[in-house]
């Protein structure tokens, strides 16, 4: 008889683990079970991307409010606008955001888009930069629309545009009517390399279906 048939047969078994079988299913396990986790944290984070957006409703009143322009050194001020044209306001969160850099930019150059619709440029500024640093870049690149800054974020989360997770505002803007009415909006405008001119048009269709809304209930 030979040695291994007369070994007893837990001795002639293989551990569990060197089987590739077993080895196999543990890692298709744990593959799934990864894949599962995944989704999972996707799902999740994408329910959390406006963890703490607050977005304005269309049709809600906005109050009436004045920040310092730090682009022209004078005051902006909505209720000046009430009645008169619609207004829109671009928010950025900052000038360290490549993204937000090239969306003003990219107002810069088609602020005649918007004048040709009779509607006011705004651009607002927050928090983590002062208004000292948002103006020594405006008049670095030489932005000419209003760029007004909210130092203390008041506005910004009067108006939706604020991120309290983030603690700044988000990329996105908000069109208010004649009447002082949210008539659309977007807090998440895309921060991809190259996004500046499909952001902007994005903007500017917004306005233009807000505006065919306000001829139609005319």
């Amino acid at each position: 008889m030979s040695n291994t048939k007369s070994k007893p047969a837990a001795q002639r078994a293989k551990p569990w683990w060197r089987k590739r079988r077993n080895r196999n299913r543990v890692w298709a396990g744990l593959f799934v079970s990864l894949v599962v986790v995944l989704v999972g944290l996707f799902a999740w984070l994408a329910t959390q991307g406006s963890g703490g957006m607050n977005e304005p409703s269309v049709g809600q009143q906005v109050n009436a409010f004045e920040l310092p322009d730090v682009a022209s050194g004078q005051t902006f001020s909505l209720a000046d606008y009430l009645g008169k044209s619609d207004v829109v306001l671009v928010s950025y969160m900052g000038f360290f955001c490549s993204g937000c850099e090239e969306l003003l930019d990219e107002l810069e150059g088609r602020q005649a888009d918007f004048e040709q619709r009779d509607a006011k440029l705004v651009v607002l500024g927050s928090l983590p930069e002062s208004a000292d640093y948002a103006a020594s870049e405006a008049q670095r690149r030489h932005l000419t629309f209003s760029l007004v800054h909210d130092e203390s974020t008041s506005v910004a989360q009067q108006l939706g545009v604020w991120s309290a997770d983030m603690e700044m505002p988000w990329m996105g803007y908000l069109i208010i009517d004649k009447a002082g009415k949210v008539a659309g909006s977007d807090l998440m405008l895309s921060e991809n390399p190259g996004a500046g001119p499909e952001n902007v048009d994005r903007i500017l269709a917004a306005l233009d279906s807000a505006q065919g809304v306000e001829a139609s209930g005319a």
